[in-house]
């Protein structure tokens, strides 16, 4: 039988978002931020890894905007943070950070570049690599020793490495490296993630004896809520049983990605 999503509101008047911007993002987002930033902080303190991945399971979950803005949240405590962009078939931090992409991990993989070429600063505490050119072998690259080799020499230099992938279940890339990090942190969203799909990523997750350390809700209050769930944590009764999972919170329409032309 075809799963169908939901119909959900035309939301991209919202566009993506930038916690660093304090005016422009409500305090309720700010905190679901904080709140993500305190738990994942607590989560990674038992794992000898400094690295994790943010992923999603399709497209257009948000799993860009919560890796960008986990970066900065982490980089506001004054921890050393890399954001790196392994979404190197549709990625978009670069824009989002409106930094450079012809120097990036696609490059530094395939043996182009050293990291020093391909690091670029976003703020005093956040450098950020992005994806750089797209290549024709992303998965390749990500389960090359050459990855292995940048998260253990990168683990040496910062407090927190996150990781932007692309959705698990359009493509593997995620799960080829995923055991070089402390784990796996899911986006989805409200009135679009569908059940079967997100079940289905457990299963991979846990098929591949990945550690899932939490999954977060983006999109919130989309459909008219405005802002009132922002302040709730501590439940997952929208997917019941995921909840041994954890969950780090949710936030409103600031938080859908937007599907770019490239």
């Amino acid at each position: 039988m075809k799963m169908k999503k939901k119909k959900t509101k035309d939301i991209s008047e919202y566009g993506s978002f930038l916690l660093s911007d304090k005016r422009n993002v409500p305090f309720s987002v700010i905190e679901a931020f904080n709140a993500l930033r305190t738990n994942l902080s607590y989560a990674l303190s038992t794992s000898e890894r400094k690295s994790f991945i943010i992923t999603s399971t399709e497209a257009s979950e948000g799993k860009s905007t919560v890796a960008v803005n986990s970066a900065i949240a982490f980089s506001e405590m004054r921890s050393r943070v890399l954001l790196i962009d392994a979404d190197m078939r549709s990625p978009v931090v670069h824009s989002r950070l409106s930094l450079k992409q012809n120097k990036g991990l696609s490059g530094l993989l395939a043996g182009f570049f050293t990291s020093n070429e391909c690091i670029q600063s976003y703020n005093d505490y956040l450098d950020v690599i992005s994806a750089g050119e797209v290549a024709p072998n992303p998965s390749e690259l990500l389960s090359s020793q050459a990855m292995k080799d940048l998260l253990s020499e990168m683990e040496k230099q910062y407090d927190y490495i996150i990781v932007d992938t692309p959705p698990c279940n359009v493509v593997t890339d995620a799960l080829v490296f995923a055991h070089e990090t402390a784990g796996v942190v899911i986006a989805v969203r409200e009135n679009y993630t569908i059940h079967p799909m997100l079940e289905r990523l457990l299963e991979q997750m846990e098929f591949a004896n990945v550690k899932v350390l939490g999954i977060i809700l983006n999109d919130a209050g989309a459909d008219g809520n405005a802002y009132g769930k922002y302040g709730h944590y501590g439940k997952y009764q929208k997917y019941g049983k995921y909840a041994k999972y954890g969950y780090y919170g949710h936030y409103g329409p600031y938080g859908n990605d937007q599907p770019e032309n490239n």
